[in-house]
């Protein structure tokens, strides 16, 4: 009479394990990264060795399913195809005369085209980003190469009413004057929130910097402010 078999030792969590998957072949490049970069950063980061060849299948062998697994989420977020309406964390790599160009994954890169960086008029990319930025982007597109297009999310910054700002105006108009307080934001200093019985075109010009309070935020967003003349220096060149 045979006896029946010991049970089999528990898989050490530590014993070898492949994985495999398959990538667009178009997305190699984007895997291995400028001189392998990308992949031995991966490789490093999670004590994994990785082959790809040339049809898209990817070998993952690691120490345990969840060194394996990290890899392969690792891979699969680089390769997994953008589409419009994502939304991504990036840094700015290069300003160019027309936009600024941006890194959102190793080797996954796009252009904010100037008219898409802010609402309303912006005369230089460097206006509102610069090199190194860390910067939120949508996807609203692709270019002729297949490229991602984006456009830059304005992160709007917590302002609440009592809050006092520096501000710089954007207009100057007979009822009052316009401060931008943050980018993309901007409201408005009634005449009668002045301070003065001046004419507003005689206390501020377009430019110039000035500190106000929010006084007010209506049902539709919109600021009203009130100018706030300080008692001693104050500097308004920190916005």
């Amino acid at each position: 009479e045979k006896a029946l078999p010991s049970p089999r030792p528990a898989l050490s969590p530590y014993a070898p394990y492949l994985d495999v998957i398959k990538i667009n072949p178009e997305k190699i490049g984007i895997v291995i990264g400028p001189g392998g970069r990308t992949i031995r950063k991966i490789q490093d980061e999670t004590k994994t060795q990785i082959e790809i060849e040339d049809d898209g299948t990817v070998k993952i062998v690691g120490e345990g399913p969840a060194s394996v697994q990290k890899a392969k989420e690792m891979i699969q977020e680089l390769t997994e195809e953008l589409e419009v309406g994502m939304t991504f964390r990036g840094r700015v790599i290069k300003i160019v005369p027309f936009g600024a160009i941006v890194e959102v994954r190793p080797g996954v890169e796009g252009l904010i085209h100037i008219s898409n960086h802010a609402e309303g008029f912006v005369k230089k990319v460097e206006d509102v980003v610069k090199v190194g930025d860390e910067v939120t982007v949508e996807v609203i597109g692709t270019d002729d190469l297949g490229r991602p297009r984006f456009k830059l999310i304005q992160e709007k910054p917590t302002l609440k009413v009592g809050d006092i700002v520096p501000g710089k105006v954007t207009n100057v108009v007979d009822y009052g004057i316009f401060v931008e307080i943050a980018p993309g934001i901007r409201g408005l200093v009634h005449r009668s929130r002045l301070g003065t019985n001046e004419d507003p075109a005689k206390v501020a010009k377009k430019g110039d910097r000035m500190l106000v309070e929010i006084v007010e935020i209506d049902e539709e967003g919109r600021y009203k402010l009130r100018r706030v003349v300080p008692k001693g220096p104050v500097r308004l060149d920190s916005k």
